[in-house]
Parts: C-alpha cells; structure tokens; sequence
C-alpha cells in the first residue's frame, strides 16, 4: 500500500492541484475529511477542492513537485515545493505578475489507505511576503 499512497501523493500534486482538475480527489482524501491549514480549518472533499482552485485562480501556471514522501502505520508525511506567477487574487492581494516559491511540509493521519486529517499547507509567510503583502525583512548588518 505505501508505494500505491505514494503515487497517489503524486497525483494528487501533479494532476488535480497543479492541472487545476478537483476531480479525483477521492483517490487520495476521504470524503469527510478535515484540513487544517494556514488558509483555516476545511471540512470534506468540496471544501478541500475549493482551495486548490483558489490555488489555480490565483497562481495559473503554478506547480507543485513532490520532493519526499514518507509513510509509517497511519501516518503520512511529505514535502512538496511550489512555483508560480501571481496572477489572480490570493489572501485578497491582487495579481502582482511577480514569480514566487514556497514549501510545504505536511502530516496526515490515514484511515484504510486515505487521508481523514492533514496539518499543514503552504508557507504562507513566504508567499505573502514575495506578493508584497509583507514587507520584506530588513537586511542583517
């Protein structure tokens, strides 16, 4: 199962988030799901999909690579790195044009080989500080 869950990580980040497609979500989260993010605490399949069309809107050449994987018991961890163009709305700053990158570090809890709970999500200081929504910290020296 673990190399099966893996690919289904995978996909998750190649083919729904990055393509923009929310179908198919079911292949990795359980329909009752619960994500607690940066974004706020989403409940169920339409709520978590939601958000990676937020994601798509907002960032529409955007990509997401898997970078690790781990899976122990019920227990699921990754890393993924992103990449994209501001172009649309995000956390109600308008689209910048600016290039930004992010990390995630995320941990999950499985039921029968499917997501029932995350913690994590993007690097939400980061993103927001590359959008100009944060300034920039000034230099050391």
């Amino acid at each position: 199962m673990s190399d099966d869950l893996k690919d289904r990580v995978r996909m998750f980040f190649d083919e729904i988030v990055s393509a923009g497609r929310m179908d198919g979500l079911e292949a990795l989260f359980h329909e009752d799901a619960v994500m607690h993010s940066p974004m706020g605490e989403l409940h169920g399949l339409e709520q978590i999909g939601a958000l990676g069309l937020t994601f798509k809107a907002a960032l529409p050449d955007g990509r997401i690579h898997v970078e690790e994987i781990a899976v122990e018991g019920d227990v699921l961890a990754y890393r993924v790195v992103g990449e994209g163009t501001h172009e649309g709305e995000f956390a109600g700053v308008p689209g910048t044009g600016r290039h930004v990158h992010w990390s995630n570090n995320d941990l999950a809890r499985l039921r029968d080989g499917k997501i029932v709970e995350m913690w994590g999500g993007p690097d939400m200081f980061a993103i927001l500080t590359q959008i100009g929504a944060i300034p920039q910290p000034a230099a050391a020296g």
